[in-house]
């Protein structure tokens, strides 16, 4: 049974600026709406989704430190942070999740989309943010579809989201003094409660990198194999699985293309 968007936000004047009108829960429900154009398939309006922040988020800050640095963070999702006394929400554009459609990526795709996360964690790490919860479900795509009704896309080009676990931090890379790491996707190392948060956003891209590799094969199966000596290192059978993206655009490509 899906959950009613809450009245306060169906009638929000941010929303009614736009004319847009929410459907169901979307990934992280009951915070996450898209609108009614997505599930509907009206492909000739904007889809946007709403995320209500939790009370405390750190989310709304980054966003609004990003959108104030005067630098161009290419690789962070656009987002408008709408301040409310009910709670306070983000208002962005509907993307396509890469990893929706299984395929075979081809090399070039691979270093594409490797090249474009490793900008966004370096623009993110510049300004002394650190993600700390990089997996597939936390990055997007737009296409050209996106691009033509989104002035703030640019097709083909990636965005990192999900900012609700990201920490402003005191010092930059190298300089940073470890952290208690917050709640991810990835597993974090047995008996280390703390880290450099640098670093762990640097492995968990790393263990994004290598999920790519595995499944699209553009380079020698022996090249990805578990090394028992590194910290952190499976094999098949004892890779503890990720935990269910929560960032899901269930868009289809046909559709968009």
């Amino acid at each position: 049974m899906t959950e009613s968007p809450p009245d306060w936000l169906v009638h929000h004047p941010a929303l009614a600026a736009r004319a847009i009108s929410l459907a169901s829960p979307w990934w992280q429900a009951p915070r996450v709406w898209r609108t009614v154009e997505d599930v509907e398939g009206n492909w000739d309006a904007p889809c946007y989704v709403v995320k209500v922040l939790v009370p405390g988020s750190v989310e709304a800050p980054v966003h609004e430190l990003l959108a104030s640095d005067g630098l161009a963070h290419a690789h962070i999702i656009p987002a408008e942070v709408v301040r409310d006394e009910r709670s306070d929400f983000l208002l962005m554009p509907a993307l396509l999740d890469p990893f929706a459609i299984p395929r075979q990526w081809d090399t070039e795709e691979v270093l594409d989309f490797c090249h474009q996360v490793l900008q966004g964690i370096e623009d993110l790490h510049a300004v002394k943010i650190a993600h700390l919860d990089i997996h597939e479900g936390n990055v997007l795509m737009a296409t050209s579809y996106e691009a033509t009704k989104h002035a703030n896309t640019k097709a083909g080009t990636i965005y990192l989201i999900d900012f609700g676990s990201s920490r402003v931090l005191a010092r930059g890379p190298g300089e940073q003094e470890p952290i208690e790491l917050p709640p991810s996707a990835v597993p974090k190392f047995a008996g280390r409660p703390v880290f450099d948060p640098y670093a762990w956003d640097m492995y968990c891209v790393g263990v994004l990198f290598t999920s790519i590799l595995e499944v699209s094969n553009p380079i020698p199966e022996q090249l990805l194999g578990s090394n028992p000596d590194l910290p952190g290192s499976t094999t098949d059978n004892d890779r503890p699985e990720l935990a269910a993206p929560h960032a899901r655009d269930i868009c289809r490509l046909d559709h968009r293309q």
